[in-house]
């Protein structure tokens, strides 16, 4: 538990409108399937989330893009503390 920040976002509002991933986050998404962000927009552009810490927080939804498109480095989004990139399956 020590490797985790207080920043990491543990779970997203999902796209209500995307059929693919579904209607919720289950803790089992990714911030990005089959080509598309998973997380809800509908909130004034921007993103609801749940951190590590046991809050809450509202990222603009550009910055919630750019995190989930950064699958190069460990992120608030991609922070596995096992892989160098954060997560290990290339999403």
């Amino acid at each position: 538990m020590t490797k985790f920040k207080a920043s990491n976002i543990l779970q997203w509002e999902n796209d209500e409108k995307n059929t693919i991933s579904g209607a919720w986050n289950d803790l089992a998404n990714y911030p990005i399937e089959t080509g598309k962000t998973t997380f809800s927009q509908r909130h004034g552009k921007a993103a609801q989330v749940g951190r590590m810490d046991g809050s809450a927080a509202r990222i603009p939804s550009a910055e919630m893009t750019s995190l989930s498109w950064d699958t190069n480095a460990k992120n608030d989004l991609w922070y596995n503390p096992l892989y160098p990139n954060g997560h290990s399956n290339g999403h």
